[in-house]
């Protein structure tokens, strides 16, 4: 086996790997070639969608692990531009194996943390944002052999999110609410679609959901997703139902842009959010386990 950089006669290997592991997580999608060298070329695209002022600005690294001409795994990492007074760190943006090639992930995670020393960096850690997939945070674990890996190799879980989906249409009930007001602000140029709600003067919660980033486009039901980035009540208007009112106001309007499935995730120990989007009509899908390791 050896590890070399990628190019692009690798890609069609590299697409094959990617859907092998995309097809177990929401929505499900199969990417094309060209999906998944904008992904190569741009790893930090679905999050600078949202904040273009972010940029590309980072030296990234794209890695694959052959044996015997097949691919058997390949990485993305990156490393931000350094920021005054902030400790560095090296950023894994995406990995994927072969499930029958335990163990594959080591000179992969070895050349990034290799590099992160290099660099100065204090620790390394798994990018938020998932590139190849729609908003959701970590690790799947759906992907067990990953995990598996990254854990030997001294990774520690720093977060788990559950991943769950629902659909959504125009018959929420309304709930008596007249103490507040609902304010739309919308970025359609950011595919950024925010509700507040309001008592008087203050805002007392916002949900706010994201479009699926248009490099996805032409996946089945491109159009028919959307994400919901976060719902927040503020602690004077708890427990009046607020957050169900938003989520409800939420999925409507999304419902008359010709929007079918809503994806959420929280964390897997917030109960009271889990049971909010259960009373909506939400399903569980895969947990997403976020990862870090010090290195200083």
């Amino acid at each position: 086996m050896e590890v070399v950089p990628y190019h692009d006669g690798l890609l069609p290997q590299l697409t094959q790997l990617v859907n092998d592991h995309m097809r177990l997580v929401p929505p499900g999608w199969t990417l094309t070639q060209e999906q998944v060298a904008y992904v190569v070329s741009k790893p930090n695209a679905a999050w600078t969608v949202h904040y273009p002022e972010d940029g590309d600005v980072f030296s990234s690294h794209t890695r694959c692990m052959i044996d015997d001409g097949r691919i058997v795994a390949a990485a993305n990492w990156f490393f931000p531009q350094p920021v005054e007074n902030q400790a560095l760190s090296g950023v894994l943006s995406w990995l994927f194996s072969a499930p029958d090639q335990p163990g594959v992930l080591d000179a992969l995670l070895g050349a990034f943390i290799g590099q992160s020393i290099a660099r100065g960096c204090s620790s390394v850690y798994f990018c938020p944002r998932f590139g190849f997939g729609v908003g959701w945070f970590g690790i799947p674990d759906v992907w067990p052999h990953i995990i598996r890996d990254v854990q030997k190799f001294g990774f520690e879980v720093d977060g788990k999110w559950v991943i769950m989906t629902g659909q959504v249409n125009l018959e929420n009930d309304d709930l008596p609410l007249s103490d507040f007001s609902f304010v739309w602000q919308i970025d359609e140029a950011r595919l950024q679609w925010e509700l507040e709600a309001r008592s008087g003067e203050a805002v007392a919660g916002e949900c706010q959901a994201w479009g699926v980033p248009a490099h996805f486009r032409g996946c089945s039901g491109f159009d028919e997703w959307i994400t919901v980035e976060w719902l927040s009540v503020e602690e004077p208007y708890r427990r009046k139902h607020l957050g169900s009112r938003l989520m409800q106001e939420q999925m409507r309007f999304q419902a008359r842009r010709g929007i079918k499935n809503m994806i959420v995730w929280t964390e897997t120990s917030n109960i009271a959010a889990r049971k909010l989007n259960e009373s909506l009509g939400f399903t569980y899908g895969p947990e997403c386990w976020i990862f870090e390791k010090s290195i200083s």
